[in-house]
C-alpha cells in the first residue's frame, strides 16, 4: 500500500524547475515560459518564409529531413508549430502561431 506519492517529474520539466504558487502569484510574467519549451526534445526545424507561409495554410512540405517530430520555425525565430516528418513530408501536429487579419 502507497503512503505518499511525490511527483519529480513532468514531461520535461523536474521538481528542480518547480516554483510556489505564491512566488508564480507574486511576479507571474518572471516564470512564464515560451510555448515552445514543452517541445525542447525534439529538434528545431527552420524554414524559409515562402515555407513558413505554405504551412502557416495547412500544406503538407517536401523536405529531405528524416523522419521524426520537429518543432519549427520561421526565418525571424518565431515558433510557428510541432510538425512530423514521414517519407520527406512534413505535417502540421499543432500549430501555435498568430493568425493575422488583412
Amino acid at each position: 500500500c502507497m503512503s505518499s506519492l511525490r511527483r519529480t517529474r513532468a514531461g520535461v520539466f523536474s521538481v528542480d524547475q518547480a516554483h510556489t504558487i505564491e512566488q508564480i502569484a507574486s511576479e507571474p510574467e518572471k516564470y512564464i515560459l515560451p510555448v515552445d519549451t514543452l517541445f525542447s526534445e525534439f529538434p528545431k526545424l527552420t524554414v524559409n518564409s515562402g515555407t513558413a507561409s505554405r504551412l502557416k495554410n495547412g500544406n503538407i512540405i517536401k523536405t529531405e529531413h528524416n523522419n521524426g517530430k520537429y518543432r519549427v520555425y520561421d526565418e525571424t525565430g518565431e515558433f510557428l508549430l510541432l510538425g512530423e516528418v514521414f517519407n520527406r513530408e512534413l505535417r502540421t501536429i499543432k500549430s501555435f502561431f498568430e493568425v493575422s487579419h488583412g
